[in-house]
């Protein structure tokens, strides 16, 4: 039997702004071990120094390891070609603005089939990766975008020809799911301080301006004028997290709000929040959402891109206007107060779930692999 073809994850880096793993080195962690490892076999490389403290949640089944490179350093593509002599991987899977630039460089000089794979749709790359994408696209490749609106950017800012991008959405586990029981709920809510009878919104993700996390702290004095046994939790880390706290004083609501920083119980935490708020400007496709789809929990989110494809079609979100925090007020009082809205939505949420089941996104992705395969062979 031949061996696992080696396929060499290289991103920019595993964390933004000190907030823990983010959400692409998220998915690999749920991806690569639901994979055949009789067919494929997996390293992940960050190109970028790892922040003091970070650690690295759960226990991923393949090797991760960092360069700890400066922030689009040119010795990344000798150590690259050093790191391909030394694994001989048969595909470069990359994420990232450098390790696009320097990952298909490499794969030139060394002659190792590229995939390359984008996250987010948002603005427009800097003039150099700009370049770098121009002059780099007459080179062989493959590609993949998490979502539609995620691959007319691919085509329209990164210089990716539209017919070679392969959609395919991020996917979450779903397989075994155990909801916490009422006993375990209330657990939870005496840890963090809750009283039983509080209605809990709540939201993950990094606390970053492209977040929309004050449209959530702006919209809560009306809620609470109108529903006063609401509470708000909010769970990441992120450069915004002073200005958050800061604001939620200035608002005169730092009482009903917990910050409650880097997790990794979130799934335990998902089973006490009532209301799941996305309140972000931008997204490409969220894991955050997808979790709490399974989870069954009833979502409010902004109709930013990915969000507005991820839910629109399905009507397994409510949605409200992205940068609006009166909209977002209002569309949060709706749903508090009709518990048949709460009900629908939460159904059609964990039903619409299947289509991010993990082990379907990983089947996609390795009919991917296949085909780059097939071709080097040629």
């Amino acid at each position: 039997m031949s061996a696992p073809a080696l396929v060499l994850h290289v991103m920019d880096k595993f964390t933004v702004s000190g907030s823990g793993p983010h959400g692409v080195l998220q998915l690999l962690i749920y991806l690569l071990p639901r994979l055949d490892p009789g067919r494929f076999a997996f390293k992940v490389i960050g190109l970028r120094k790892n922040p003091p403290g970070f650690e690295l949640g759960g226990r991923p089944g393949f090797s991760i390891e960092t360069l700890s490179l400066g922030k689009f350093n040119p010795v990344a593509l000798f150590k690259l070609l050093g790191l391909i002599r030394r694994e001989r991987p048969a595909i470069l899977h990359l994420h990232g603005y450098a390790s696009w630039s320097f990952g298909r460089l490499a794969g030139l000089l060394t002659g190792t089939p590229v995939v390359l794979q984008e996250h987010m749709a948002h603005g427009s790359p800097p003039f150099y990766q700009s370049v770098a994408d121009g002059v780099l696209s007459f080179l062989p490749y493959s590609a993949i975008a998490v979502s539609d609106n995620v691959r007319t950017f691919m085509q329209t800012k990164r210089h990716v020809s539209f017919d070679r991008i392969v959609v395919i959405p991020n996917g979450v586990p779903l397989e075994d799911p155990h909801p916490a029981s009422d006993l375990e709920i209330d657990a939870v809510r005496r840890e963090l301080g809750l009283d039983r009878r509080a209605r809990v919104i709540g939201t993950v993700g990094r606390l970053d301006p492209i977040k929309g996390l004050d449209l959530l702290l702006r919209a809560l004095p009306d809620v609470l004028d109108a529903e006063p046994d609401v509470r708000v939790v909010i769970v990441g880390e992120g450069p915004l997290a002073g200005d958050l706290r800061r604001l939620a004083g200035e608002l005169g609501v730092h009482a009903q709000v917990s910050f409650l920083g880097q997790r990794r119980d979130v799934p335990r935490l998902l089973s006490l929040i009532d209301v799941f708020v996305m309140p972000s400007l931008s997204e490409g496709l969220s894991l955050a959402a997808a979790e709490a789809m399974a989870a069954g929990k009833v979502i409010l989110s902004s109709d930013c891109d990915g969000l507005k494809d991820m839910f629109e079609a399905t009507g397994s979100a409510l949605l409200f206007k992205s940068g609006d925090s009166r909209h977002l007020s209002e569309q949060l009082i709706r749903i508090l107060r009709d518990g048949g809205l709460r009900a629908e939505l939460s159904q059609r949420a964990a039903e619409d779930s299947r289509r991010f089941d993990i082990r379907h996104v990983a089947r996609a992705y390795g009919q991917v692999y296949d085909r780059v395969l097939r071709a080097s062979m040629l």
